[in-house]
């Protein structure tokens, strides 16, 4: 039997008949075989703010809240996570100094937990399952009005409707003529999704009824339309639909009158909010200031000591009033337009890459943005870069270009080619801890000298302390009849001498150490 006293109740485990809760004024036992199994309970831990861990022989570890008995959380194998507990035989738990969860199971060896890693979770494609996404290369994504997420991916839109938790798609193979390759999306004030992307054109979803609407294109024949079926950057505003792309002409559309009007700007990767009279523009040739009464763009290319000779992909307005600059080659670029000040992240500040891919920005101000490979997110407060792959404890992905979003509920996600990649950006960076350092071992680096063939120490020609040179001889041996000497591999002081005249060494044996 296995027990835990916690003021004043008394938690107990048995072997066959799950765990209770005994109230130690009242007297009255409670059964938590609501969610424990009839199966060995083998260990209690506390782990603070009235929180309890129960380790079960089979089913993992669960976590309940104390004050009221109820399940929070349940620890469990699971082989498509590696984050998951090794095994479910759970024999012992401990919870150190910092909040640590270390539990050791009778099969599977020890796991760790850790309170300080956020909840990360994976939106991916599954096999013959249309309640999945369509596809896993997620390129953009959208959270509409209603709270309901859109992806989209190399085949197609796919819908998860939050409330009803079902799935629904739009443009994909198997129900369109072909696999459509969607780049942007954006919500209008009526509810109406607008879809862009590579070669697709543009298109005007209706979600309530699931009509789709390919808008018409611009050509010899039609003088009104889209200009180009490459749409990299959609931005409702008002009657207004603003869209651009890698050729022909910015546009405006206006939903009510059917009018387009026709800008002479191409390769527009991105549309932001400047201001009422302002729009920003990602695009060829740096950052675009466009005034929307006017029609007129001013191109910056100079910040700080750099000028761009890459395009900017995307931009991120922060809440601080900075913008920031994604390019494809230049790093990572914060600009105040206030005072034309900047500041570049790049390869100096530990960034694998110079061509970065997304941004977003956290409730706290954080600045998390991706290259093609890898995760960082930006500390403004120490202007310092981590790497949010290792925060988050996740392998290396393929982060695609504008494919990042801010959930209404504060959590961030960032479309890869293996799926969205979803996680709670919680870390307190402003708390730091101090490290225990251990010493197992100490070691100086050396160089071995080692026989080469078999046979006898004829003589040493080298002694402790003195320095050689490579190639220098440093030992003799004998071996069928002839002196071979044995050479230092390295420049170097001889540091030992590790076999004497007349002894029987094998091939490969140390003889001398080099410094």
């Amino acid at each position: 039997m296995t027990t835990l006293c916690v003021v004043v109740c008394l938690f107990m485990g048995t072997f066959s008949n799950s765990a209770f809760v005994i109230d130690l004024v009242t007297k009255q036992v409670k059964s938590l075989n609501s969610f424990i199994p009839g199966i060995p309970v083998r260990v209690f831990a506390h782990d603070g703010d009235h929180s309890i861990l129960i380790g079960a022989d089979g089913a993992g570890v669960f976590r309940i809240d104390a004050a009221n008995e109820t399940l929070t959380e349940h620890y469990i194998t699971d082989e498509d996570d590696e984050r998951s507990l090794t095994g479910n035989t759970v024999s012992d738990i401990c919870v150190d100094e910092y909040g640590g969860i270390w539990v050791s199971t009778c099969t599977n060896g020890i796991s760790y937990l850790d309170p300080n890693v956020p909840d990360v979770r994976w939106i991916k494609h599954e096999r013959n399952n249309p309640s999945s996404l369509a596809s896993d290369h997620v390129n953009v994504m959208l959270q509409d009005s209603e709270g309901d997420y859109w992806y989209g991916t190399n085949d197609g839109i796919s819908v998860y409707r939050v409330k009803s938790k079902q799935w629904m798609h739009f443009l994909n193979g198997k129900g369109f003529a072909y696999s459509s390759v969607v780049l942007a999306l954006c919500e209008d004030n009526e509810g109406n999704v607008w879809a862009g992307g590579y070669g697709i054109g543009l298109y005007r979803i209706q979600k309530k009824s699931g009509e789709v609407r390919k808008m018409p294109r611009q050509n010899k024949q039609a003088d009104s339309g889209i200009s180009t079926d490459y749409i990299y950057a959609i931005y409702s505003e008002g009657d207004y639909i603003w869209f651009g792309g890698i050729e022909g002409h910015f546009t405006r559309y206006n939903r009510r009158t059917d009018v387009y009007t026709y800008y002479p700007i191409d390769c527009v990767g991105d549309i932001k909010y400047g201001d009422k009279n302002t729009l920003l523009i990602a695009g060829c040739d740096g950052l675009g200031f466009f005034d929307k009464s006017t029609g007129e763009i001013k191109w910056q290319q100079k910040f700080g000591d750099i000028t761009l000779h890459y395009p900017v992909r995307c931009l991120l307005r922060s809440s601080s009033g900075d913008i920031w600059l994604l390019t494809d080659g230049e790093g990572l670029i914060r600009f105040n337009p206030e005072n034309d000040r900047s500041r570049i992240y790049t390869t100096a500040d530990g960034l694998v890459s110079n061509s970065i891919n997304s941004v977003a920005e956290d409730s706290n101000g954080h600045i998390w943005f991706s290259t093609e490979k890898e995760l960082y997110c930006l500390d403004l407060v120490e202007d310092m870069v981590i790497n949010g792959n290792d925060l988050l404890n996740i392998g290396w992905g393929y982060y695609n270009s504008n494919a990042s979003l801010k959930t209404k509920d504060g959590h961030l996600a960032f479309g890869t080619a293996e799926g969205a990649l979803f996680f709670t950006p919680s870390f307190d960076f402003s708390k730091s801890a101090p490290v225990e350092l251990i010493f197992t071992d100490f070691k100086l680096p050396y160089e071995s000298v080692k026989a080469g063939a078999a046979g006898k120490v004829f003589k040493i020609e080298a002694n402790v302390g003195q320095s050689v040179k490579k190639g220098d001889p440093v030992v003799i041996i004998e071996a069928m009849k002839m002196e071979i000497p044995v050479v230092a591999p390295e420049d170097g002081t001889v540091a030992s001498i590790d076999a004497a005249v007349g002894d029987a060494v094998e091939a490969g044996a140390v003889l001398a150490t080099l410094n």
